[in-house]
């Protein structure tokens, strides 16, 4: 049309107006669907975590469970995805959501549920039970527990969890996850964690073990082993955590590389 015009043609045709109208239409329905396919989504998640709900109240005795430990405030650490578009304008997969696509397909996975929560995010089974019970359900649970997925977190009481497990002797089932975040929070989670492993085996090795990058950790004999990625996406955690399981198996060896660049 443009073209038309400085050349002092006839600017507007029928079926310039016809194609405009074709193209609308088009986009429109584009629009629609990409609303319908949200949409689809999100009844979807809902009707999964309601499912969840009543999932949870089964007393999960078939197989040792899989633990998570964590700060409620860490429920909705997110990790970004791999493309660009879905950064850009799609919801983070959250962290815990990929802990349980990928760690936990030997047996159930559990944690305790937030109190006051109506419905649990997707994810772990939750345990709700009440304040006066929660320490000694946690307790029990590290006790029993195939594998403890710790998220390092900066409150008391994740550091209280850490020092059950040490005091259990299950360090060895124990992998700490860190979230997505930068390198000063990092390191100000592992200042929470590290205190918990002195006058232990593990003394010496946590106070001088590099996490920059970190985003898993776990021990092996008296020293850490840590998993870092300089880009920490979705694929980042998904291997990271692969390859901690698989070190993890007391049945692998000890030659192993523990950096992911």
């Amino acid at each position: 049309m443009v073209h038309r015009a400085l050349a002092g043609e006839t600017v507007a045709r029928y079926a310039d107006v016809a194609d405009i109208i074709t193209y609308g239409t088009q986009s429109a329905r584009l629009v629609v669907l990409a609303a319908a396919l949200v949409a689809a989504r999100s009844i979807w998640r809902l009707g999964t975590r309601f499912n969840l709900r009543r999932r949870d109240q089964i007393i999960l005795t078939d197989k040792p469970p899989v633990l998570l430990l964590r700060s409620f405030v860490d429920d909705v650490a997110g990790i970004p995805p791999n493309a660009l578009f879905p950064r850009l304008f799609g919801r983070p997969k959250r962290l815990e959501e990929t802990i349980g696509e990928e760690l936990t397909r030997a047996g159930p996975f559990v944690a305790i549920g937030k109190p006051g929560e109506r419905l649990p995010p997707i994810g772990a089974h939750r345990l709700y039970v009440a304040d006066s019970q929660w320490q000694g359900l946690v307790k029990s649970y590290i006790a029993c527990s195939q594998s403890i997925i710790l998220i390092a977190g900066k409150t008391m009481w994740v550091q209280w969890e850490l020092a059950n497990i040490v005091a259990q002797r299950r360090v060895g089932q124990l992998l700490i996850v860190f979230p997505w975040i930068t390198d000063i929070d990092r390191a100000e989670r592992w200042e929470n964690l590290k205190p918990v492993f002195g006058g232990t085996e593990w003394s010496a090795a946590a106070e001088t073990v590099d996490i920059a990058g970190a985003l898993a950790i776990f021990t092996r004999d008296q020293s850490f082993v840590v998993i870092r990625s300089r880009r920490a996406h979705e694929s980042d955690y998904e291997l990271a955590l692969r390859v901690a399981a698989h070190l993890m198996d007391p049945t692998v060896g000890q030659l192993a590389v523990n950096v992911i660049s």
